[in-house]
This record gives C-alpha cells, sequence and structure tokens, in this order.
C-alpha cells in the first residue's frame, strides 16, 4: 500500500512509512489553546528567569557554575578560576598602563 503526498508516492516500508494520523492522535480546539497557553506562560518565566542577572552554583564535585553570562552556564574548577583570574589580572593592569601612557 502507498500514499500520495505532494504528488509524490511514499512508501509505506522501511524508515521513511508514513501512517495516517488517528482520531486519537489529533489534539481538539480546547487540547490546543490549552497547549497553546501552557507554552506562552513556560516562555514567559524563561524569559523572566534570563532578565535576572547573573548567579552562580557550586556543584557537588566543586565546580563553580556561573549562569546569566550566556545561553549555558560556564563552569570551571579552582585551579581554572585561578588561572583566569591571573590573566584578567595581568590583562586589566597592562590594558590600565596603555590607557594612562596615551
Amino acid at each position: 500500500m502507498t500514499y500520495i503526498v505532494s504528488d509524490n508516492i511514499v512508501p509505506t516500508t522501511g524508515a521513511a512509512a508514513l501512517t495516517m494520523p488517528t482520531s486519537e492522535d489529533l489534539m481538539s480546539d480546547e487540547d490546543l489553546k490549552a497547549e497553546l497557553e501552557r507554552l506562552r506562560k513556560e516562555n514567559e518565566s524563561l524569559k523572566k528567569g534570563a532578565a535576572k542577572g547573573i548567579s552562580m552554583k557550586v556543584s557537588e564535585k566543586g565546580g563553580l557554575s556561573v549562569y546569566g553570562l550566556g545561553r549555558f552556564p560556564i563552569t570551571l574548577y579552582q585551579e581554572q578560576w585561578t588561572k583566569l583570574l591571573s590573566t584578567c589580572r595581568t590583562t586589566f593592569e597592562r590594558s590600565s598602563r596603555l590607557i594612562r601612557a596615551s
């Protein structure tokens, strides 16, 4: 058996097999509206969470995760933080000297 979809004949066997949705698979208008409202509320709460600023959390393994800088948290361990902050301090000091010299 085959179904014709957009003038293309699609076989019903293999990975590309199509099945017709049953009435159980379809959502009612009320269900669709409820799902849409739920997704809108979830989207609003996610937007509010993104606007709250930077937060930090220490993991069980001892890593410090920083949230709010981008889409994903940044997690570093003590040695990594020490190295990063040392590099930042050195860069800042060099930049300050260059700015004062100008």
